[in-house]
C-alpha cells in the first residue's frame, strides 16, 4: 500500500469516525444515567412526597377532580434555604376521575421542623384551555402558619 503524500490513509477516517461515535455514545450514557439518578431522587424527596400527599388529601382538590388517581412532578421547582429554614414551590400535574389540573404546592420547614404545606394553587389542566380561573386557592406563599386559609 502507498502513502500519497498530504493525505492520511482511508483506515484512519475509520479510526475517528470509530472513536467519534463511541465518544458520542459515552456521553449519551451518561448524560440518562445522569437524568436517571435525577428524577429517581426527585420522585422520592420527601418534598415531593408531602406535596403529593396534600394534593392526594385535600378534601377540596378531591371534590373539585375527584378521586385522585395520579400526581405527577412538573419543572419549574423553586427552592429556598437559609440558616436551616426553607421554602419550595413545587409544580405537579393532578390527575383525578372526573378530570385534571395543574397545582402549584408551596411549603415551608423551619429550624428542625418537618417540611409542611402553606398553600397552594390548582388550575384546570391543559386540556381545558388557558385563561381559566384558579379552582381552588388554598394559603399564600411565604405564610407561616399551619393551618390553611381561603
Amino acid at each position: 500500500m502507498e502513502l500519497q503524500a498530504g493525505r492520511p490513509p482511508a483506515s484512519f477516517k475509520w479510526i475517528v469516525v470509530g472513536c467519534g461515535g463511541l465518544l458520542i455514545l459515552g456521553m449519551l450514557g451518561a448524560g440518562g444515567v445522569t437524568l436517571a439518578l435525577y428524577y429517581g431522587h426527585r420522585k422520592h424527596s420527601e418534598i415531593a412526597k408531602v406535596g403529593t400527599q396534600y394534593l392526594e388529601t385535600e378534601p377540596r382538590i378531591v371534590q373539585a377532580l375527584g378521586s385522585i388517581t395520579k400526581v405527577s412532578d412538573r419543572f419549574g421547582n423553586r427552592y429556598t434555604f437559609n440558616n436551616g429554614q426553607g421554602d419550595a414551590h413545587l409544580n405537579f400535574m393532578v390527575t383525578g376521575t372526573s378530570t385534571n389540573a395543574e397545582a402549584e404546592v408551596w411549603l415551608h420547614h423551619g429550624v428542625s421542623e418537618p417540611w409542611r404545606v402553606i398553600g397552594a394553587v390548582v388550575r384546570p389542566g391543559p386540556l381545558h384551555g388557558r385563561g381559566i380561573p384558579n379552582l381552588i386557592r388554598l394559603g399564600t406563599p411565604g405564610s407561616d402558619s399551619t393551618l390553611l386559609r381561603d
